[in-house]
């Protein structure tokens, strides 16, 4: 994923009128995540990560230093857990793994900051050590599944080298620079499980983009165990590109200036013809990489005129061309995708100053914003407003920042969807004579995934239960995008208005619920 600097939001709380979405659609549920201490902490969390399982690391800010803290929050019902530090005041994390395992970097007792690795062992965080000892600082940028790091480190004379922890005891192995005039520096922005960095580095010389007019070359580079030193990854005619996500497959995204630096695009590099593909644009001068998944699919936004719109986009690695996901009314820009297409991000009303977060479910639909998507029974819908969407994992889940109108306070949050939903989610009888049967009402169940899920139990609660009856034909579990049918009746024992709830659980989010009302006569 694209390496991103962020800190502790601090927004305004703004609600804005929610698209319509039918009652029969997929509907998430909200976690809130809170700093791990309440006591030393301003109340604020920033989600910057997600893993596969839902785990997440972010910030947060410790109110008695005024620095920025990490968090690990496992998804399992337990608080987030305070990283910690190197022996200074902050933390900044880059990164979590399917482990749970963190990359980010953290100060020491000096002020100097030292790339680290939290293993989520029970162990404090580990200082990934240096290329050289001096008082300048090294920033872990990335993490794979196997607990290996990249990011860069300070070498002499105020310069820069990428550097590779292997997690193996070896100490940190100096990726050096591509061949390089004055000022020779690099970063490695991405690993993938292989090993393989991807990153940036100064580049051979100087490039020309008009009379009496050069700039410093700076290429994207690839670097593999198997090969000396960094591979040049040349640009799109350029004099810049900088490669920022590396798949599995060994696929690398990222951006690029194009010819005289006139613009810069998207691009993707083919590992098999060695070739940088651009990407191009919805119409306007450029475009930006967002993530790239493991299929080598691409998000991020486009200009879609040279006024200066943008909107997200989705780029398929078929042979077709970007797709245009469209907004809510002004910009909009996709921050991560999972496997299956879907896309996530921030988009704006027309006055391009108020964000919400969106989903783009790659199912025919348009671009939704998240918060028209919070299930009615989710008791934080009425209080919180869901800003930017980071993350979506291939389970679907997402991880967004938002703000809390009760307190003013940013926080993180995570989104499951419900997977099995109900429709409608609210019958009133008609009048009915008391000790005699309605005709029987039906609710449909529907299994948004394309797994078998389960059902945990399907009840009548309130005070009014007793006054209706249900059967369905679901069983324990819903068929994979199957559905069932729940028949409710309403016989009142006694004159007056009833009420009760219909309740199914199972899948992700917990219960569902349809509210039932009718008046005895």
């Amino acid at each position: 994923m694209a390496r991103m600097v962020m800190g502790i939001l601090a927004v305004l709380f703004v609600r804005g009128a929610l698209h319509g979405v039918a009652s029969a659609q997929a509907l998430y549920r909200m976690t809130q995540i809170d700093p791990p201490s309440a006591q030393n902490s301003d109340g604020n969390t920033y989600g910057y990560d997600m893993n596969g399982s839902g785990q997440i690391t972010g910030g947060w800010t410790n109110a008695a230093t005024g620095y920025g803290r990490c968090f690990f929050w496992g998804n399992n019902g337990a608080p987030a857990k305070d990283l910690g530090t190197l022996g200074g005041s902050y933390c900044n994390p880059n990164g979590i793994n399917a482990s749970g395992q963190i990359a980010g970097d953290a100060d020491l007792a000096s002020g100097v900051s030292r790339a680290f690795l939290w293993r989520n062992d029970g162990t404090a965080i580990v200082g990934l050590g240096s290329i050289a000892t001096i008082r300048f600082s090294d920033l872990g940028y990335a993490l794979n599944d196997a607990g290996e790091v990249t990011g860069i480190a300070a070498v002499p004379l105020r310069k820069s080298h990428a550097f590779l922890w292997k997690n193996d005891g070896t100490p940190m192995l100096d990726l050096g620079t591509l061949p390089s005039g004055e000022h020779p520096s690099a970063a490695g922005n991405a690993i993938n499980g292989g090993g393989q960095v991807t990153g940036v580095s100064t580049g051979p010389g100087y490039y020309r983009v008009g009379p009496n007019h050069y700039v410093q070359e700076v290429h994207a580079f690839l670097w593999t165990s198997t090969a000396t030193g960094l591979q040049d990854l040349g640009t799109l005619g350029g004099s810049y590109s900088d490669g920022l996500a590396i798949n599995d497959a060994g696929d690398i995204a990222g951006n690029s200036r194009t010819k005289l630096d006139a613009a810069t695009h998207a691009f993707w590099w083919d590992k098999n013809t060695k070739v940088m593909h651009d990407l191009g644009t919805l119409g306007g001068p450029d475009s930006s990489f967002g993530a790239m998944n493991a299929l080598g699919q691409v998000t991020g936004s486009s200009a879609i005129s040279a006024a200066g719109a943008e909107h997200a986009f989705l780029w398929r690695n078929d042979g077709t061309r970007m797709v245009d996901l469209g907004g809510i009314g002004g910009d909009s820009n996709g921050s991560d995708l999972n496997s299956a297409g879907q896309v996530v991000g921030t988009a704006y009303f027309s006055d391009n100053a108020t964000p919400r977060a969106f989903v783009w479910r790659n199912d025919g639909t348009r671009m939704q914003d998240l918060n028209a998507l919070i299930d009615p029974q989710d008791p934080l819908r009425p209080y919180v407003t869901l800003l930017y969407a980071e993350r979506i994992n291939d389970a679907g889940q997402i991880l967004a920042n938002g703000n809390d109108s009760r307190t003013g306070l940013s926080h993180a949050y995570f989104l499951q969807g419900t997977i099995l939903t109900l429709s409608p989610r609210s019958i009133a009888f008609a009048n009915q004579a008391v000790n005699t049967s309605s005709a029987a009402k039906a609710v449909t169940v529907k299994n948004t995934s394309s797994k078998v899920t389960v059902i945990t139990s399907i009840a009548l609660l309130g005070t009014g239960s007793n006054q209706f009856s249900s059967s369905n034909n679901c069983g324990s579990s819903v068929v994979g995008n199957g559905s069932c049918t729940i028949k409710v009746t309403f016989k009142p024992t006694s004159k007056g208005a009833k009420a009760a709830t219909l309740s199914v659980n199972g899948g992700g989010g917990g219960l569902r619920i349809v509210s039932l009302t009718g008046t005895g006569n």
